[in-house]
C-alpha cells in the first residue's frame, strides 16, 4: 500500500514523498502509547522542516485506522495544511482544507493546560 500511495503523489508531482515508519505493532496499549506519539512527533518535525523550508506541505492521512485521519487531520488543522485521504473504494484523492483554529503554540499549551487537569 504505501508503495502504491508513494507513487500516486509522485505522478501528482509532489517533490518530496517519503514514507515514514512509525510503531504501530504490538497491543493496543503500545499503539496509544508509542505508536500515536511517534505519527504526531513525525507530522510535526516533517511539517516544520519543510516549512522551514519553504516547501508546501500536505499531509496524507490515508491510514490504516481511523484515529490515525482523526489526528492527521487535526494536525493539518492546527499548521494549517491542506490533508489528502484516498478511500480503497475512491478513484481520486479526497482532500480537506481548513482555516487554522489554533497556532501550534496556542494548540499545545491547550493541550498541556489539559494534561494538568487529568
Amino acid at each position: 500500500m504505501c508503495n502504491v500511495v508513494t507513487r500516486l503523489f509522485q505522478d501528482k508531482k509532489y517533490k518530496y514523498v517519503e514514507v515514514v515508519p512509525l510503531e504501530f505493532h504490538g497491543g493496543a496499549k503500545h499503539i496509544e502509547i508509542t505508536g500515536l506519539r511517534n505519527l504526531i512527533d513525525t507530522v510535526i518535525r516533517e511539517i516544520e522542516k519543510a516549512k522551514g523550508k519553504g516547501n508546501t506541505v500536505v499531509i496524507n492521512a490515508t491510514a490504516g485506522f481511523k484515529v490515525l485521519v482523526i489526528y492527521s487531520t487535526m494536525l493539518g488543522m492546527i499548521y494549517n495544511v491542506p490533508v489528502k485521504y484516498i478511500h480503497e473504494d475512491f478513484q481520486s484523492v479526497v482532500s480537506t482544507q481548513s482555516e487554522s483554529v489554533y497556532g501550534p503554540e496556542e494548540a499545545f499549551s491547550l493541550r498541556i493546560h489539559c494534561s494538568n487537569h487529568t
